[in-house]
């Protein structure tokens, strides 16, 4: 049983090593420097971020078709002072829009909109007809 136990605290002194070395690591490249950032929880919600915006853009290909884009915008703001970096980051993500239903209309002399055009005649004669719910059909 203390094997066991003894194992399980190598392994988790181990990864406690491993971690202390990369936060002491130097970013020798972007993707390095992003893990570093806010402690790893920048790069994680990147990561989650990209995943969802992959996620819409198939889902949006799914219900609607077409070629849809999206935009993920990071912002690092440095600032130096006395010898020290101070890095704020932020990100925001831009979806495809959802397409609206178009509607035609037009406008009459009084410049208003209406949904039927004011120079043609109504060929029915005025508008919607009713029917009498009582009403019986004939069979020919």
């Amino acid at each position: 049983m203390s094997d066991t136990h003894t194992s399980h605290t190598d392994e988790t002194t181990d990864v406690a090593r491993q971690d202390e070395t990369l936060r002491r690591e130097a970013a020798r490249s972007f993707a390095r420097f992003l893990q570093i950032l806010e402690d790893g929880q920048l790069h994680e919600d990147l990561s989650a971020e990209t995943q969802k915006m992959a996620e819409t853009l198939n889902q949006h290909v799914q219900d609607f078709g077409g070629s849809p884009k999206g935009t993920l915008t990071i912002t690092m703001d440095f600032k130096l002072k006395e010898g020290v970096f101070d890095i704020s980051t932020k990100f925001k993500s831009k979806y495809p829009e959802q397409p609206r239903p178009r509607t035609i209309m037009w406008s009459d002399d009084g410049n208003r909109f209406v949904p039927e055009n004011p120079r043609q005649s109504d060929m029915f004669g005025g508008g919607i007809r009713t029917i009498n719910p009582g009403t019986k059909q004939k069979q020919l």
